[in-house]
């Protein structure tokens, strides 16, 4: 799930996509590790696919561009080491995922009926909250072209809300999560 998740955080996923990515829809950069332009791309709606995109697109490609998400690009080493092409990326269903974010949610008192949609919707906001890109960027990067789009769904001031919801203790690891990032999604 927390690869699910980190796709869908990054790269301003739909859940369904994130169940369909496989080893190959990702791109190793070009450059050496150090380099500045060490960047990883992930391709969407691959035209050899035959499968376009809600609006009917093919090929969209998304950089990992943050200098903040550059500790995920030896995450997606790590992940793809020794890999097909064909291989999925996440080895549960749909339905499987639901019913364990449901008994999640349960266990930490959140919303009873989380979806990851509204996961998806809140990158944006966060994004925008913590200036990690303009209005312009985000509307390119993600599925919010129409500026109708990116207002329904940058909505800065739930985000603090839901936090707050959180008990004290919740928000505490909640804010040191980044930091142990790394460590846990190359764990395994």
């Amino acid at each position: 799930m927390a690869r699910l998740l980190w796709l869908i955080l990054i790269f301003y996923l739909r859940p369904s996509e994130g169940f369909r990515l496989t080893v190959g829809h990702f791109m190793t950069p070009l450059m050496s590790r150090g380099s500045r332009l060490y960047r990883w791309s992930l391709v969407l709606h691959r035209s050899e696919d035959e499968v376009p995109s809600k609006v009917g697109a093919f090929d969209k490609t998304m950089l990992l561009d943050l200098e903040a998400h550059r500790w995920f690009g030896r995450v997606l080493e790590k992940w793809l080491a020794n890999s097909a092409p064909h291989e999925p990326l996440v080895n549960f269903t749909q339905r499987q995922n639901s019913q364990k974010t449901r008994e999640i949610a349960g266990e930490i008192d959140l919303d009873p009926n989380p979806t990851w949609y509204q996961i998806r919707h809140s990158v944006v906001s966060l994004d925008l909250a913590l200036v990690s890109r303009t209005r312009k960027e985000a509307k390119a990067r993600g599925p919010r072209a129409r500026d109708l789009s990116l207002r329904r769904h940058t909505k800065g001031g739930r985000l603090a809300e839901r936090f707050k919801r959180l008990s004290l203790t919740s928000r505490h690891e909640g804010v040191k999560a980044p930091n142990r990032l790394p460590a846990s999604l190359t764990s395994r």
